[in-house]
């Protein structure tokens, strides 16, 4: 069993990854979650991963409020870019039942006390900018001495990137703070655009989610499909929650890296300080297989 804690910023696929973990209940023990920025506002955040949880019946797993603002920074506003892809709402502009549960404070000291409580048996997913990691990090450096591993998902080593020519989007939304997880000497394995770009969901994948609950979530997924303009989406955050049960879908560099916060290349990588995992290649049949089977499950 895997102890896990996921850090989202839940828009759609921050969704994806978070119903193929709860499909995992056998073999993941997901700890809690916290929110960040990115897609959505912090509180939105937090506010959507209620919804989704208390949907399919997860009211015992809580959720924390983290960082609202960049490294640095005091606010945060969602660009209208963004919220083409996501919605309004993070959720494809789809009305999903609320929740009544209430939002648990101080995120950053959550993480914490489940790294010390767990050493050496738990794993963060970051699917979202760094910012908590980092803010984790300064707060309460003595987690640096106690194992734990980070899957985040972002970046872009060999290929383009989405925001400009160089940078993905969540390192780019708070360079800095990425730059300090990424000086620190831990284990991280990078879940870069080099791979989610490769794996795929299409409408006739979605056509086969029935009921009330596979009706909202086909909807809120028709929304993305429909702005990648191209048939089908991409699966980033889904691939990073993929690598916590099969690692061995991916091929890892090991490679010292860090992140750039400044120039034409914020947000970029370059080769100095400790070394990190990141993947470069995929058997993307596999990561497809592997997440479409969950999800079914949970309409059936």
């Amino acid at each position: 069993m895997k102890n896990v804690i996921l850090d989202l910023d839940t828009g759609i696929d921050d969704t994806l990854a978070l119903l193929y973990v709860l499909s995992k209940r056998d073999e993941i023990n997901l700890l809690g979650i916290t929110a960040v920025f990115g897609n959505v506002e912090t509180r939105v955040s937090a506010r959507n991963s209620l919804t989704i949880l208390d949907l399919f019946d997860r009211n015992d797993v809580p959720v924390y409020l983290g960082q609202v603002a960049p490294y640095g920074k005091e606010s945060y506003k969602v660009k209208e870019e963004v919220q083409l892809i996501h919605g309004k709402n993070g959720l494809g502009n789809v009305s999903f039942p609320s929740s009544n549960r209430e939002i648990k404070d101080d995120g950053i000291k959550f993480i914490r006390d489940m790294i010390l409580a767990h050493p050496g048996d738990i794993t963060i997913v970051p699917t979202g900018p760094l910012t908590n990691i980092a803010a984790l990090y300064e707060r309460f450096p003595e987690v640096l001495k106690v194992e734990h591993e980070i899957i985040s998902m972002g970046g872009a080593l060999t290929v383009e990137g989405n925001v400009t020519e160089v940078a993905e989007a969540n390192y780019y939304k708070d360079p800095i703070g990425a730059g300090i997880v990424f000086s620190k000497n831990i284990s991280l394995k990078m879940i870069c655009l080099d791979v989610t770009q490769q794996s795929h969901l299409y409408p006739s994948d979605i056509n086969k989610w029935n009921g009330y609950k596979g009706n909202l979530i086909k909807s809120m997924v028709e929304f993305y499909i429909n702005f990648h303009k191209v048939g089908y989406c991409y699966l980033h955050d889904p691939s990073a929650v993929c690598a916590i049960l099969h690692p061995e879908y991916f091929t890892f560099l090991n490679i010292p890296l860090y992140v750039t916060a400044q120039g034409r290349v914020i947000g970029k990588y370059n080769s100095n300080l400790p070394i990190k995992q990141a993947a470069i290649a995929v058997d993307h049949i596999s990561v497809e297989k592997e997440l479409k089977a969950s999800w079914q499950k949970l309409f059936e």
